[in-house]
C-alpha cells in the first residue's frame, strides 16, 4: 500500500507510522529514519516546513508505543502537567530557587556555574555519553553547566548510577553535581 501524505503534522506522523508497516511487512526490516526526508522530498516537501525546529527523530519519537496524531496534544499537554507539578521550591530555604523534584526526594537545579566538564572521551565512555550529556528536552544545552542535586534538607549522599549504571559512592556532602547524562565528576 503507497503511503499518503497530508503535508500537517499529523500528516506526517501517519505518514511514518504507515511507511514504517509497509517497510516491515514489505521486507522485515526498518523503515530507516533517513529515509524520510528524501521520500518527502520526491513529493515536493520538505519535512522541516511542517515540523519546525524539531529533527525528524524526535518528532518519530512522539509516536512511539502507541501515540497516534490524534492524542499527541493531549499526551503533550499531560507529560508538561506532570513535570510541573515536580517543580518546588525548598520549603526549609531562604532562597526562591525552583528544583525539578524526582520521585526519591532528590532535587534538581540547573546550575549556572561552570566549575566543571562533562567527560564522554573515548574509550572509557561510549558515543551516547556525548549526546545524552550535551541534549535533554529536544534542546542543546551547555557542555560546561551541569544540575545541582540535593536534597530538601541536609547532606546527600549514597551510591548513583553513572552514565554507564556503574555505582558511584558519593561521600556526604551538600551537593552532587551531575551532568545530564547522569556523569559525575
Amino acid at each position: 500500500m503507497a503511503a499518503q501524505l497530508d503535508a500537517t503534522a499529523d500528516g506526517l506522523g501517519k505518514y511514518i507510522i504507515e511507511r514504517t508497516k509497509d517497510v516491515w511487512d514489505t521486507s522485515g526490516a526498518p523503515y530507516m529514519l533517513s529515509w524520510i526526508s528524501p521520500e518527502l522530498q520526491t513529493k515536493g516537501i520538505l519535512y522541516k516546513t511542517i515540523i519546525g525546529p524539531q529533527t525528524l527523530k524526535q518528532f518519530a519519537a512522539l509516536f512511539e508505543n502507541g501515540v497516534t496524531p490524534d492524542n499527541l496534544s493531549a499526551l503533550i499537554d499531560s507529560r508538561l502537567y506532570e513535570l510541573r507539578k515536580r517543580q518546588s521550591p525548598k520549603r526549609d530555604s531562604e532562597y526562591s530557587t525552583t528544583y525539578i523534584v524526582d520521585d526519591g526526594g532528590k532535587y534538581f537545579e540547573y546550575g549556572k556555574e561552570r566549575h566543571s566538564r562533562l567527560e564522554c572521551s573515548p574509550p572509557l565512555h561510549m558515543p551516547l555519553c556525548a549526546v545524552a550529556g550535551r541534549y535533554r528536552f529536544g534542546r542543546q544545552l551547555d557542555a560546561d553547566r551541569h544540575f545541582n542535586m540535593s536534597l530538601a534538607n541536609g547532606l546527600i549522599s549514597g551510591t548513583l548510577p553513572d552514565c554507564h549504571d556503574a555505582p558511584n559512592v558519593r561521600k556526604p556532602c551538600s551537593h552532587i553535581n551531575m551532568f545530564p547524562n547522569d556523569f559525575m565528576p
